[in-house]
């Protein structure tokens, strides 16, 4: 019996030994992007309020990241706005958090820059309320729970079909029934909360545990665009299937809540980086075709949206690289890029409306 303690001693020891060298080898060869969230019962989680960390891959980049008092990028913004200040939401995933690149460079900030350089006698209050790996329901609970107190003049929701479909079925945030599509009261287990909490833990402090969870999925052939931490990945999509018939109910839903905030919605839609990179003659891929299949959704929708995939194609054909090569997020340049073009779109749009309403 002691000699089957001691040997089980010695293995535990020695598991814990490899555990802490690579540790410390993937620290310093190889830093991980870890994840500073917490759970939540309604949104399922949240970035974690008044997180201090450095969000760092390999050596693509490695950006000083510091969330306020409600778990976002940015200042807190005021409970009313400035006199004559135009109020934008960005609700979104990590696309449009952009914790690859520095604050001042996510598209948000380029947006507002851009809007008061083309509308010189207005100015821009742009509020980021993006989190990373989150799906458009989340991003409509976001809205729903900041909304009223932000109160925008509109709302940008950043929309990266490459992930958001799928991340759209893979929590139990949606209820379906004869009347259509809600989103649904969600509460947490004790059992369910223990066991993603310690995934959360682990995925919050060990770049080992980090790097081996995306290898893990890389094995299995699952999307590296999100974390991933937390639910599998969801089937692959094909033709008319249920994850995009959902995505466009819960998009109509987004434009409905901004309405009732009196506000007006503006979809952005940002493409894969291997749609921008591929060679111009190539056929188009199965996700361009459903690209062409939500713009043609909001147009009959009547929902306002810009498509950046022009925009990023003419930047690459100038040289210009808006992708991480191997994160294949947003790099400051394909940020600068989006907020432009997102800037231009609106810019027309808002010097029509009766924004004086809005700019409080």
């Amino acid at each position: 019996m002691r000699s089957v303690i001691g040997r089980l001693v010695a293995i535990a020891l020695g598991v814990a030994m490899a555990a802490m060298l690579g540790e410390i080898g993937v620290r310093l060869l190889a830093p991980q992007p870890l994840q500073h969230i917490q759970l939540d019962d309604q949104i399922y989680f949240v970035n974690r309020p008044f997180a201090r960390f450095t969000y760092a891959r390999e050596n693509e980049y490695s950006i000083e990241v510091a969330y306020n008092a409600w778990g976002f990028r940015g200042p807190l913004p005021a409970a009313n706005p400035s006199a004559g200040v135009t109020r934008i939401v960005l609700i979104g995933d990590s696309q449009t958090e952009g914790l690859q690149v520095r604050y001042e460079e996510t598209y948000g900030e380029v947006l507002r820059r851009n809007l008061e350089r083309l509308l010189p006698n207005r100015h821009f209050e742009v509020i980021n309320l993006a989190v990373s790996a989150y799906g458009t329901h989340q991003e409509v609970l976001t809205l729903r729970r900041y909304g009223p107190r932000v109160r925008p003049c509109w709302v940008v929701l950043g929309f990266y079909p490459g992930n958001d479909l799928a991340d759209n079925v893979r929590l139990p945030l949606v209820a379906e029934d004869i009347n259509g599509v809600r989103l649904a009261e969600h509460r947490f287990s004790i059992g369910h909360r223990l066991w993603l909490g310690t995934k959360v833990g682990l995925a919050s402090v060990s770049h080992l545990y980090t790097l081996l969870v995306s290898r893990a999925k890389a094995l299995f052939s699952r999307p590296l665009s999100r974390a991933g931490i937390l639910e599998p990945s969801a089937p692959p999509l094909a033709g008319e299937s249920r994850p995009l018939v959902l995505t466009e109910q819960l998009l109509l839903i987004a434009r409905n809540d901004a309405t009732s905030l009196g506000s007006r919605l503006i979809v952005l839609m940002i493409p894969e980086r291997a749609q921008i990179m591929r060679p111009a003659a190539s056929e188009p891929s199965s996700q361009d075709a459903v690209d062409q299949q939500f713009v043609g959704w909001f147009e009959h929708a009547r929902i306002l949206y810009l498509a950046t995939s022009t925009a990023l194609r003419a930047a690459y054909q100038r040289g210009e690289r808006a992708f991480f090569l191997r994160d294949g997020h947003l790099n400051a340049t394909g940020h600068r890029i989006v907020g432009e073009a997102l800037a231009d779109r609106m810019a027309p749009l808002i010097q029509k409306s009766t924004e004086d309403s809005c700019a409080r």
